[in-house]
């Protein structure tokens, strides 16, 4: 019997063998293109050059979309090259050339967050929802996250600065994870969460400075998790959360400074959740919120607040 088995087991032991040598041989090389493209990608993304900075950027994202186990590391260095410090506008009078090459420059991180939002969209092929976006102290003058799926991981815009141009984020969803924006400066230009969706999400802007710039909250939706804006500073500029809806958040603006903006909750509907005010400071600017669609649940306010009503805090009138 063995003289009729040996050689037939022998054979399967032997193909057993070599199919794994051919596994292991097709992942090594695997492995080694990956590595290869990833290399290229980064020196593509470091040349002095923005058209070769380009396609770097293109194909690291490609890259990401390819090598699933690396793909956060992938985007990582994506978020890297827009956290590297970026020279403000140079004035009318500077050569054309430095002019141009600004722009060029400029270019090249607009289409770094263009890339971003891509795979944030629902109908994206390769889903980069659920990974962290970390962009500490990052520049932005312009840029387009709308309609973007923020469904998980951590996203980082603590100590950004928002400095000219439009920055949307128009029907983006936050349903999970955290996004931060803790001693992000809003000083330009105009940043827009119209339509945002806030659901499950712990959203901090704590620190935050409002200072000259336009921020849209308009027909947002807080129906979960938490917002916080504590501790900061609404200087000069407006707020606006026109239309918005509190209905399952917390919406905390404790500890605020209103000292020179103008926040406005015009038709606003305040059905559930908390809205609270606690410890705000009304001394300047405007905080309007006279005339919502819904008062349901009204917003919290220091029982001193709502004995002094100061000039600068506007109210809905008192029920008869």
């Amino acid at each position: 019997m063995w003289t009729i088995l040996g050689p037939v087991l022998g054979a399967a032991t032997a193909g057993l063998i070599g199919f794994s040598v051919a596994w292991f041989n097709t992942r090594r090389q695997r492995e080694t293109t990956l590595n290869e493209r990833f290399a290229t990608a980064s020196r593509l993304l470091g040349d002095e050059q923005p058209a070769v900075q380009l396609a770097g950027v293109h194909a690291m994202a490609g890259l990401a979309d390819d090598w699933t186990e690396q793909r956060q590391t992938c985007v990582n260095v994506l978020c890297a090259y827009l956290r590297i410090p970026f020279a403000p506008e140079p004035a009318d009078n500077i050569p054309l050339e430095q002019r141009l090459s600004w722009q060029a420059a400029r270019q090249v991180r607009h289409t770094v967050i263009a890339v971003i939002r891509e795979h944030l969209l629902p109908e994206a092929k390769h889903s980069w929802a659920g990974l962290d976006f970390d962009f500490t102290g990052a520049q932005f003058d312009g840029g387009c996250f709308d309609d973007a799926r923020f469904s998980g991981g951590h996203v980082i815009f603590d100590d950004a600065h928002f400095t000219g141009g439009e920055v949307l984020f128009d029907g983006a969803e936050f349903t999970s994870g955290s996004v931060t924006f803790a001693g992000a400066v809003f000083a330009a230009g105009e940043v827009r969460f119209d339509g945002t969706c806030f659901d499950g999400t712990a959203v901090y802007l704590g620190e935050a400075l409002f200072d000259g710039s336009t921020v849209r909250f308009d027909r947002a939706r807080f129906t979960g998790g938490e917002v916080r804006f504590g501790t900061a500073n609404f200087s000069s500029g407006t707020v606006s959360f026109e239309q918005a809806e509190f209905a399952g958040s917390a919406v905390l603006f404790d500890l605020v400074s209103f000292t020179g903006s103008t926040v406005t909750f015009n038709d606003a509907s305040f059905t559930g959740g908390l809205v609270s005010f606690y410890g705000a400071d009304f001394t300047g600017g405007e905080v309007d919120i006279s005339t919502p669609a819904k008062w349901d649940v009204p917003a919290h306010f220091d029982d001193h607040v709502l004995a002094s009503r100061p000039s600068a805090l506007r109210l809905p009138p008192e029920p008869e």
